[in-house]
């Protein structure tokens, strides 16, 4: 007989929850329980979506804040649907406390407040009560000790007892929810991430680092620097460049040419202009350098590059100038 209520109800939960299709809805990466609660008619409710190994698709889970006891997130059944234990969703349930929380001692814990249903629908409201009183002034609920759950919670003709434990099968938590860890709230690195643990003990990825994690904090990017190259110069033969923006010769007669080297490092782009119209770009001139057009006045050649982002400095200019000798003439 159960088998044939079980059945029933999966087909009327598929057509419950494909009404629902498009209330997508998702939990935060430091969920810290998992596992199966069970009823007799809707089945198997799911804390966590690492149970189905469906968090790539849908990402779900129920947590419990270990200094308040809040409970927040969203548990799955097939038949009903998203069951919240979200505070804002369970704002006026039928009798206080509304906002589900574990009320803890100094052994053990109970589950306290409401859970609700969002795709209720038929008649039923989609309260489910944590913990209460029975028609036989009994006291049930859901509770736990250290990181395994047990007890029943209470969802009306829908849901009937909902089951947080049993043979091969239970809700459970990744810390000691009775008597939690403490720790001092500190950023630490793990691989090339950078990751922080609260004060409860949970850790959470911070940031991913671009240029490796050392200590306690991202490497920053490095910063736009200038590199020394063996240079030639049709002038003045072979040299050492500096890698910084410059000129040979820096000196000619009118309608001659002159060559500019530069070798900029971790830049993302870089531009070198000249008051004559020569425009060129790329962080490096190339060892014989750039060949000016010929050069009738003073000119001036800037270079401008910009850094990686996040880097300092963000962006460097540089300016040489290229002059004219000057003819005397005999009066």
């Amino acid at each position: 007989m159960k088998k044939i209520i079980f059945l029933f109800a999966t087909l009327a939960g598929i057509i419950l929850v494909a009404g629902f299709g498009n209330q997508i809805v998702f939990a935060g990466s430091s969920d810290n329980l998992s596992g199966y609660a069970w009823s007799d008619t809707i089945g198997w409710v799911s804390f966590n979506c690492t149970d189905a190994g469906s968090c790539s698709t849908t990402d779900y889970g129920v947590r419990v804040d270990p200094p308040s006891g809040a409970f927040s997130g969203y548990a799955w059944s097939e038949n009903i649907g998203w069951i919240s234990f979200n505070a804002a969703d369970t704002a006026g349930c039928p009798s206080a406390p509304c906002a589900p929380a574990l009320v803890t001692t100094t052994t053990s814990g109970t589950v306290t407040g409401w859970a609700k249903a969002l795709s209720a629908s038929g008649g039923w409201d989609g309260w489910i009560r944590l913990s209460g009183t029975a028609a036989d002034s009994s006291s049930y609920g859901g509770t736990i000790a250290s990181t395994t759950f047990s007890g029943y919670s209470w969802g009306s003709d829908v849901v009937g007892w909902l089951s947080w434990s049993g043979s091969g099968y239970g809700v459970r938590s990744s810390v000691d929810l009775v008597d939690p860890p403490s720790c001092t709230p500190a950023y630490f690195c793990s691989g090339n991430d950078l990751y922080y643990r609260n004060a409860s003990c949970v850790e959470s990825l911070s940031q991913s680092c671009s240029y490796g994690c050392s200590g306690s904090a991202c490497i920053p990017p490095p910063s736009i620097g200038f590199t020394s190259f063996s240079a030639t110069n049709i002038s003045y033969g072979p040299f050492t460049a500096t890698g910084h923006l410059e000129v040979k010769p820096s000196l000619l007669w009118s309608g001659d040419t002159t060559s500019v080297y530069w070798n900029v490092s971790n830049s993302t782009s870089c531009t070198v202009t000249g008051t004559n119209g020569d425009s060129w770009s790329g962080g490096f001139s190339g060892s014989a350098g750039r060949t000016s057009s010929p050069i009738t006045s003073q000119t001036s050649y800037t270079l401008s590059c910009a850094g990686f982002s996040g880097a300092a400095p963000s962006s460097i200019t540089e300016t040489v100038n290229v002059n004219i000798i000057p003819v005397f003439e005999e009066l």
